[in-house]
């Protein structure tokens, strides 16, 4: 029987669930693995091979080897380079560092590298350590994130005739691929946005997450930015992200 090979990768942890009496089922987040589900046997109990290396957010350097669990790896030993902690500043950070993960997990399939989430969620949860203009975090990230998967609405020009944006107010409709102009509008329901939200929104597109405690968005960009967002996920996802009621409770749309 050939022998099962070892690998060693760095890592963050973005989900787990406790299995039996000490074992633990982790999904990680690897640059060049993408994301991965593996069993960690013993790992509630275990000082020596996994310690708190196996909590939420922390970022890790991890031993696996395939073939195991069926589709799961056996998670062997794991050390931890950075602890959880550093994205818990507030309630509000640590709600936002679950959002950022659940989408990557809701977003991406498995097996499927792509460094540029990983370097993504990093830099989202090392931004989340300011513990500050988290509004402006979470939609930076969103919209990041929706770009790697392809999913970035039309934001600076109409999805349908493609008119630049001018200064009367223009609607959004995730069916049709983003921003549409009065005239293209049409049917009634849609929802309106400000010129001033869609220019910053294109703004933050181009925006690197380790500059955004220099951004300022207007309480209309934040509301319709997230407005927004939501609409273009539930259109994604046929549902609404499970954490997002959470943090919405820090700020609610008025």
């Amino acid at each position: 029987m050939a022998l099962q090979s070892s690998i060693i990768s760095e890592a963050l942890v973005v989900r787990y669930v406790n299995y039996g009496e000490s074992d633990r089922i982790v999904t990680i987040l690897t640059p060049d693995h993408g994301l991965c589900s593996g069993f960690a046997h013993g790992a509630r109990n275990s000082k020596r091979r996994f310690g708190p290396a196996l909590q939420l957010f922390s970022r890790i350097n991890i031993l696996w080897q395939e073939g195991r669990y069926g589709s799961l790896r056996l998670l062997k030993e794991a050390e931890l380079l950075e602890p959880a902690e550093r994205v818990m500043p507030n309630l509000e950070a640590w709600a936002l560092a679950a959002y950022a993960s659940e989408l990557v997990v809701a977003l991406f399939p498995e097996e499927q590298a792509i460094p540029e989430v990983y370097s993504l969620l990093r830099s989202c949860f090392d931004t989340l350590t300011k513990g500050s203009r988290l509004g402006e975090i979470r939609i930076l990230y969103e919209l990041r994130l929706l770009g790697v998967a392809g999913l970035l609405p039309h934001l600076s020009h109409c999805a349908r005739c493609w008119c630049t944006l001018g200064e009367a107010q223009m609607y959004f409709d995730p069916e049709q691929g983003g921003t549409l102009c009065r005239s293209c509008s049409g049917a009634a329901g849609l929802l309106p946005v400000s010129p001033l939200t869609l220019g910053s929104l294109a703004r933050l597109t181009r925006l690197e997450m380790g500059r955004i405690h220099g951004a300022r968005l207007s309480p209309l960009t934040l509301e319709e930015g997230r407005a927004v967002i939501d609409a273009v996920l539930y259109n994604t996802l046929q549902r609404s992200p499970r954490s997002a009621p959470f943090i919405d409770l820090f700020h609610p749309l008025s």
